[in-house]
């Protein structure tokens, strides 16, 4: 039985590239809403107690997002030739 980190790099890597981009572009559009919206909160509380740094999420959501999802692809890759490379050397051995 695999364990849960490998199931979750097994589910991120079996993603296709356009279910990637739409997670991506949805995480960016909810932090694009949250920043509209802590902006509209300050204007109105006149700045107190809102924290505006909702605007750093969006250019994170598309650095971070297709990037582990790529990694993900790439340990899953090499895990096959790990084992693509134990089996041959255990044939030959």
């Amino acid at each position: 039985m695999t364990s849960a980190e490998q199931q979750t790099i097994q589910g991120l890597s079996d993603r296709s590239d356009q279910s990637v981009m739409r997670m991506t572009m949805a995480f960016a559009l909810g932090g694009a809403v949250m920043d509209l919206v802590s902006h509209f909160m300050s204007a109105w509380m006149k700045g107190f107690g809102v924290p505006m740094l909702w605007g750093i999420w969006i250019p994170t959501c598309f650095l971070v997002i297709p990037a582990v999802h790529y990694l993900c692809r790439r340990v899953v890759a090499l895990q096959k030739r790990v084992e693509a490379l134990e089996k041959s050397s255990v044939s030959v051995g």
